[in-house]
């Protein structure tokens, strides 16, 4: 299943963020935050339709619960293609 949201931006298909391989399985809870704090992950930034500059000022406490929910929901096998130029 895939979610695509067209707007100003171009048409943006939405991250898988279940723990499968093909989401964001790779990412520890540090990951999850540095991406929240920063808006990229390992120096790729996230697509600019992404809330993280709200999802920033939050405490670690409640990236941390956010964080630990994911880790709960069911893994998805879903690659998503990226943008051209990524």
């Amino acid at each position: 299943m895939e979610w695509s949201l067209k707007g100003p931006w171009g048409n943006v298909e939405s991250a898988n963020i279940t723990p499968d391989k093909t989401g964001i399985s790779y990412y520890n809870e540090n990951l999850f935050i540095e991406a929240m704090r920063t808006g990229s992950v390992m120096g790729r930034p996230l697509n600019p339709i992404m809330p993280w500059d709200t999802y920033r000022h939050m405490s670690d406490e409640d990236l941390k619960a956010i964080f630990a929910h994911l880790r709960t929901v069911k893994p998805v096998e879903n690659r998503v293609k990226r943008a051209a130029g990524e």
